[in-house]
């Protein structure tokens, strides 16, 4: 079975399902790196705004 990648209208409501391109195992890797990085900086981010909101509220700015 091939992957897929679903294709939608400006409205949603047509949806099309084409075979998603083949990936090089290189180019995979390449992204599958790409994608943890960017969940770990996501992760910190979270991490820094909570403490920003902490700080800016005991503050008495918020």
């Amino acid at each position: 079975m091939t992957k897929k990648r679903k294709i939608q209208s400006m409205s949603g409501r047509h949806v099309k399902w084409i075979p998603a391109k083949k990936v090089s195992p290189e180019k995979k890797k390449k992204l599958l790196k790409l994608l943890k990085s960017a969940e770990e900086n996501h992760a910190k981010a979270g991490k820094n705004i909570k403490l920003l909101r902490r700080s800016l509220k005991h503050k008495g700015y918020l």
